[in-house]
């Protein structure tokens, strides 16, 4: 079975329950079924480059340090999934990956052009998002999909990411890179 084929089975036995209420992308279920059924899905012969991008709010600092509210984490979550899904192409998988992070399957789709669109994605977001009259931004790991590990390695890019400050995109082959040299 393809990488195609696998995606589509998971794909077309989604229905509105798989469906994430708050972003109207796909439900964490569903989303990490999709991508594990691309990353697994096909034989080695057949491996397309594709990429899998993990996004997260940075919260913006306010005057007023108070952390927004629930009610608050949910429309900026609503708003910046909007923003995301606005910017799809039709391959473009798009996902809840969990309660706070965003995801995107990229099929083949380098992780060099993946991220270009990281980078419209977070330009998109910071100016169209406002949390308390500041830019939302979004931290973003990205990793290619059809990897070993795809979720470990997404997760470690996009907590470097967040401890870099946010709203910047980090490339799990790039630290991969970086402990080699180091090591």
């Amino acid at each position: 079975m393809s990488h195609l084929s696998a995606l589509s089975v998971v794909l077309s036995g989604a229905s509105e329950e798989s469906h994430d209420l708050i972003t109207g992308a796909l439900a964490p279920t569903t989303f990490r079924r999709a991508v594990d059924a691309w990353a697994h899905g096909g034989s080695a012969g057949q491996m397309r480059s594709s990429s899998l991008l993990l996004m997260h709010i940075d919260w913006p600092e306010t005057a007023e340090d108070a952390a927004p509210t629930r009610r608050e984490r949910g429309d900026l979550l609503r708003a910046a999934a909007s923003c995301v899904a606005a910017n799809l192409r039709d391959s473009d998988v798009f996902g809840r990956a969990d309660a706070t992070t965003l995801g995107l399957l990229l099929p083949s789709t380098s992780t060099y052009t993946a991220e270009g669109i990281a980078r419209r994605l977070r330009a998109a977001v910071s100016a169209r998002v406002r949390f308390r009259g500041q830019a939302v931004t979004l931290s973003v790991g990205l990793t290619q999909a059809i990897s070993e590990q795809p979720w470990r390695e997404a997760h470690e890019a996009l907590r470097i990411a967040q401890e870099a400050g946010g709203d910047v995109t980090v490339l799990a082959e790039a630290i991969a890179y970086d402990e080699r040299v180091a090591a």
